[in-house]
């Protein structure tokens, strides 16, 4: 095993005496990230070995490499201070940039033309303002450097308008900037030299739907008049499914279909519409672009998956809760329980047992009885775990549902759950997050039975648990 890589799953999982590094989302995607902890005490050294060995990878299989790293102010912006420590992570910058000029040297040693640093931090608010210079001074640090060594540095930002990035970085020399044209407006791009090329990110890279072609080509048109511009996705790829080509669920959905863009077809669309820019036949791309679009959002208006009234009429009837002291004197009334009740999250640790039974019934290989049999077991097993714990209030322990998000996306109407379209969350855990395409609602109770069941084994009160739906939305493809 490489030395990168025991690094790296001591990073993840720690060594004998070092706990893991702690794991957070980046930025507010649903993918998530170690927290780098820096040491004042130690310098940083670089080991471009992994870069290296994909580069020799992709000239084996003959694929142009341009290798991407996290850029040295990102890297900073979300790393935090050990344990006792003092500092700021930015504080360092200076110091991290030599280590990230050794890695230039390496790649440049093996021929790379390309380089690519990201740095979402500088839009996200996770850089202070009063850094701006400094920032600045260090990237122009970077850009001589590659630039004597025969390299062109692509700075790339996503999430957020692109301004900031492109105010900040406008005299380092950086050769091309790539902002996201889909979170926030077209940047204003007079202040970087003519040369400096913009990758426009116009494909909406975290959602699942199909480009607007007319707004992404206005979009490229308007940057295109003052600079050379290249089409590209808003953000990284990975935070969509791979391809519809791969979904056997949406067989049968042809209006839904047509409305979607996994990994595959976001790349067909970034490759058709530089076409519509560049090239003498635009015209005909362009316009098949604009005719396809527009089928796609005609058949959403019009889909029986929007305008439901009965949906619009149940929104009406929504009205606020009773005042605090009513619900409080309800509830004493009702359960009488002490001032600081006792209880639990809700779900609990899923034993080889119960996921054995569900994947039994999901493949066909068990009946709905049998599979129901082993979850009332589970239940009643947790009931009384928590009757011999002195617990107030009681939980069922959730193990009927596969997914906080999935169970109940599976049993509500205007969520498409797919088969194949997994997106990865760390590591090797993926998740498959379900497509919100129409009005929401629920054709029958979706917890009932199991909490019956609960309450049926037990004298003190059993919660209901349920996902809240700004969680649910938050967690499909919207």
């Amino acid at each position: 095993m490489p030395p990168w890589l025991d690094r790296y799953f001591a990073a993840a999982r720690g060594a004998e005496g070092i706990p893991p590094l702690g794991m957070t989302k980046w930025f507010d995607t649903n993918y998530h990230h170690l927290v780098p902890e820096l040491d004042p005490a130690r310098g940083f050294a670089a080991d471009p070995s992994f870069l290296v060995a994909q580069v020799h990878r992709a000239r084996r299989d003959h694929v142009p490499a341009r290798p991407v790293l996290i850029g040295p102010v990102t890297f900073l912006a979300l790393s935090k201070t050990a344990a006792g420590a003092t500092g700021e992570p930015l504080d360092r910058l200076p110091e991290l940039v030599d280590a990230y000029l050794d890695i230039l040297d390496a790649l440049a040693a093996e021929g790379v033309d390309w380089v690519q640093l990201d740095e979402p931090a500088i839009n996200a608010d996770r850089v202070p303002a009063e850094m701006d210079a400094r920032v600045a001074g260090q990237w122009r640090r970077l850009v001589e450097h590659a630039h004597g060594l025969g390299l062109a540095v692509l700075a790339q930002t996503y999430f957020t308008d692109g301004q900031r990035a492109v105010d900040v970085l406008a005299d380092s020399g950086v050769d091309a900037i790539g902002v996201d044209c889909v979170a926030g407006a077209v940047p204003d791009v007079s202040g970087l030299p003519a040369s400096t090329f913009i990758v426009a990110g116009v494909v909406d890279g975290r959602n699942v739907w199909r480009t607007d072609c007319g707004r992404a080509l206005g979009s490229l048109a308007e940057l295109a008049q003052s600079h050379p511009v290249a089409v590209s996705a808003s953000c990284s790829l990975l935070h969509v499914p791979h391809s519809l080509a791969a979904e056997p669920s949406l067989a049968n959905e042809r209006e839904l279909r047509a409305r979607l863009a996994f990994g595959e077809e976001k790349i067909i669309e970034v490759v058709s519409l530089a076409r519509a820019l560049h090239h003498p036949g635009g015209q005909r791309i362009r316009r098949n672009g604009f005719l396809a679009a527009a089928e796609a959002e005609e058949s959403a208006d019009v889909s029986p998956a929007t305008g439901s009234g009965a949906v619009e009429r149940r929104k009406g009837g929504v009205h606020d809760r009773s005042p605090f002291p009513l619900r409080r004197e309800a509830q004493r009334r009702a359960l009488d329980l002490p001032p600081l009740p006792t209880s639990t999250i809700g779900s609990f640790p899923q034993t080889p047992e119960v996921r054995a039974a569900r994947a039994a019934f999901a493949r066909g290989v068990s009946s709905e009885c049998a599979y129901e049999a082993a979850m009332v077991r589970e239940i009643l097993h947790v009931i009384g775990e928590q009757e011999k714990l002195g617990l107030d209030v009681l939980v069922h322990g959730e193990p009927e549902r596969n997914d906080m998000v999935q169970y109940f996306a599976e049993q509500l109407d205007g969520f498409h759950c797919t088969s194949n379209a997994w997106v990865q969350s760390y590591g090797t855990r993926c998740v498959r997050p379900p497509i919100l395409h129409g009005d929401v609602s629920r054709p029958e109770p979706m917890t009932v039975r199991w909490f019956r069941a609960a309450q049926d084994m037990t004298d003190r009160p059993v919660k209901g648990m349920l996902t809240c739906a700004t969680r649910i939305s938050g967690r499909s493809s919207a």
